[in-house]
Formats: C-alpha cells, structure tokens, sequence
C-alpha cells in the first residue's frame, strides 16, 4: 500500500514516518486561472459558478510510495542494485554476479516477480533517469545518452520516444518549464 499527498508540503510530508510521497501542482498557473475568472465575473456583473482546475506537474517521491514489496531476496538486492547503478552500463550478465543464481534462474524469477523482463526493467529505469536529467540539467542529450550508459544517441532518442511518449526534445520542453516555475 501507498500513500500519496497533495500541494508538496515539504514540512508535512516530512513529519511522518515513512515522508509520504507528493503531487506538485501547478499553482502558479491555478492562481493566474482564477485571477482571471474573478476578473470576467467582475467585469460582466454576473454571479455565475466555475472550476479551477490545478494540473499535476510531477510526483515528488519519498518513502511513502517506495516502489516494490518484493519477498524475493535475490530480485530485491537486483532492484536495489540496478536503481543505485542506473547511470552504468548494466547488463544481465553483471546483475547475476551479485546474487548466487544463474542468468535462467534469476531472469525467470525477475519475470515472475515483475512481470516483465530484467532488460525491460533496466531500459525502463534508465528512461525514468534520462527523463529527469533532462529536466533537471541542461546537459545535450549526447551527454546525458553517454551518462546514462548508452553509447549511441540515436538509440536513446528512439527508445525514450517508445517509452515516453515524446521525443527528447519536446520532453524537455513541456516539462522543463514546470520545474523552472518552482
């Protein structure tokens, strides 16, 4: 089960064990919204009710929403590994030098566990961390590719598009400015 707040209050959010993970809106735009509601209902003279809608901008994560309840002790020691390492050059084969199974053996109970393949698994979470390096820097993609542990940027361009939805550019274009807002 997790928890998930709302507005990012950072003292609030904190003061709980676990810190509950939270939604950041777009406040500033809300605020902009309703400024400019209250000035029509102003200017026409009529009482008429309306909605604010404040979109989400991203998930603020903290324990409260760790990602995986997972009994299986060889795939939770690789989950953990692959989320500290995933700016490395991963591989299958590396990931099955820190538990003692071999590669079938730890691919199949991955799959069982997860429900999607090892490699899956590592592409999604390297995407996850191009996506926020792309927000987050303004490294060129040629950087954040060679970071990340790719060596063609052509390949993270096609596979962030699959994953994300948006090609990198535009990704860091829609999104960037949210981050630059706070």
């Amino acid at each position: 089960m997790s928890l998930l707040g709302v507005d990012n209050d950072e003292l609030i959010c904190n003061l709980s064990h676990p810190s509950i993970s939270s939604i950041v809106t777009d406040d500033e735009n809300g605020g902009y919204t309703t400024g400019k509601m209250f000035d029509r209902l102003i200017a026409n003279k009529k009482n008429v009710p309306f909605n604010i809608i404040v979109d989400p901008i991203r998930i603020e994560l903290r324990k409260s929403t760790e990602k995986y309840n997972i009994s299986d002790e060889y795939i939770l020691n690789v989950i953990n590994y692959i989320d500290e390492n995933v700016a490395s050059d991963l591989s299958v084969d590396n990931l099955v030098k820190i538990v003692p199974l071999s590669r079938r053996s730890l691919e199949m109970r991955f799959k069982n566990v997860m429900g999607i393949s090892i490699y899956q698994y590592v592409l999604g979470e390297k995407m996850e961390h191009v996506a926020d390096l792309l927000i987050n820097t303004e490294n060129s993609l040629l950087d954040i590719a060679l970071t990340t542990g790719f060596n063609d940027v052509r390949n993270v361009y096609r596979i962030f598009k699959r994953y994300m939805g948006y090609t990198p550019i535009e990704y860091r274009s829609k999104h960037q400015n949210y981050v630059n807002k706070e």
